[in-house]
């Protein structure tokens, strides 16, 4: 408002020389906005941040622990390393879904609704897990 007022009625405002004094109105109501934009801001950083932790931390530990089950020769053969690589992909995916959700988690405190996961990653789970997506 104070920023709409000084531009409409600027040969006013030049005239009183009240330039410096629109200025410091307009910086004065640019402060709450600037302090509920830098907390959002923050919010939405720690959640992103989140998100990917869990992404490459879920990547890192699946792929140590299939390591550890190769190496103990609990999964040997065609059809076991094809049974792990299933398992790997499905805890990847996963964890994909829950950054994805923690990812949104700013949106949904901001507009009060949850957003469904993206269906094409339930289509590649439940193709992997079931064999047939219906």
């Amino acid at each position: 408002m104070v920023a709409t007022d000084a531009v409409s009625n600027i040969r006013t405002v030049a005239a009183f020389g009240a330039e410096e004094k629109v200025l410091d109105l307009f910086v004065a109501e640019l402060e709450e906005p600037k302090k509920r934009t830098q907390s959002r801001s923050q919010i939405a950083g720690f959640f992103y941040g989140l998100s990917q932790f869990f992404i490459f931390s879920s990547y890192g530990l699946t792929m140590y622990y299939a390591s550890v089950l190769i190496k103990k020769r609990v999964i040997f053969g065609i059809d076991g390393f094809a049974h792990l690589v299933k398992c790997v992909i499905i805890v990847m995916f996963s964890a994909l879904l829950l950054a994805e959700t923690l990812t949104s988690a700013s949106d949904v405190m901001n507009c009060g609704q949850v957003k469904a996961p993206d269906p094409f990653f339930k289509r590649v789970i439940l193709t992997i897990v079931v064999g047939s997506y219906d």
